[in-house]
């Protein structure tokens, strides 16, 4: 559990010389990155994928722990994990972190960052019943009228669709510029 930067200091341990006191050795410890492991004092972190599946009815994960031994680690039965800010999901396994330094009977605790992957599509036979046990409304919205018209949502990148008509040099309205003929004008009272 020691520290990134921490110094052993082994006074009298250096080389010897005659007529010269001996001096001391000091090690700087040096953290070394894990691929799966970020470290973050006593605590750990874990990045994982778990299924929208998962996310709603629970699930179930091995994972290898630094020290060789394997955590199983299960959702609390009925527990909904719910993206955050971010769309991750923050979970922890209370003493599964690193040793505290200089107190090596007590543990950090580990963190599991969940992202929720979503199906890139459904079946359209098996919506209903989604609708139905998510307890979705058969009719999303009650205040349709006939004649209203029907908008269908697309994948469109904001900072693309913002260069769409931007003049380039003019300004905004340089159009309205001229006589002043033609156009509706403001009364006074």
């Amino acid at each position: 559990g020691t520290p990134e930067g921490h110094k052993i200091h082994l006074h009298g341990k250096a080389d010897e010389a005659p007529g010269h006191d001996t001096g001391d050795i000091v090690i700087a410890v040096k953290e070394k990155e894990h691929p799966r492991f970020m470290r973050k004092g006593a605590d750990l972190y874990l990045n994982r994928e778990i299924s929208l599946a998962e996310a709603l009815t629970g699930f179930r994960m091995v994972v290898p722990h630094l020290d060789g031994r394997k955590l199983v680690i299960k959702s609390k039965p009925g527990e909904i994990l719910k993206p955050q800010k971010g769309g991750l999901t923050l979970k922890a396994v209370e003493g599964a972190g690193m040793p505290i330094h200089q107190d090596p009977f007590k543990f950090g605790n580990l963190f599991l960052v969940l992202a929720v992957k979503f199906p890139e599509a459904l079946d359209p036979t098996a919506m209903g019943e989604l609708r139905r046990l998510l307890g979705a409304p058969e009719h999303p919205s009650q205040d349709e009228d006939e004649g209203d018209e029907d908008a269908e949502l697309q994948d469109i990148d904001p900072f693309e669709s913002s260069k769409t008509g931007v003049k380039v040099g003019g300004e905004a309205y340089d159009e309205d510029e001229g006589d002043g003929s033609g156009g509706a004008a403001c009364q006074q009272q």
